[in-house]
């Protein structure tokens, strides 16, 4: 089946339409947001080591200078509270 040149061209007005309203929601869009809930925050880590971004969990880090053993009570409230 051979199609006119009317419709190539109609074909192409789309294609490119296409492109061009892909490329200026991608520019003007908002930046990307990890939803943890739904999957990993892999994609949208930056400086980490493979190391700290176990599969099926978010991302490894002690972000503090000091980090203490909870106590046995804490624990315990703390599995709680979750």
């Amino acid at each position: 089946m051979m199609r006119s040149r009317k419709d190539i061209a109609a074909i192409a007005a789309v294609v490119l339409l296409s492109v061009v309203a892909a490329v200026v929601l991608t520019r003007l869009g908002p930046a990307p947001a990890a939803d943890v809930a739904r999957g990993s925050e892999e994609a949208f880590g930056r400086g980490l080591h493979r190391r700290e971004l176990p599969p099926g969990i978010g991302p490894q880090r002690c972000l503090v200078n000091s980090v203490r053993r909870l106590t046995d009570e804490e624990a315990h409230a703390l599995k709680y509270y979750r």
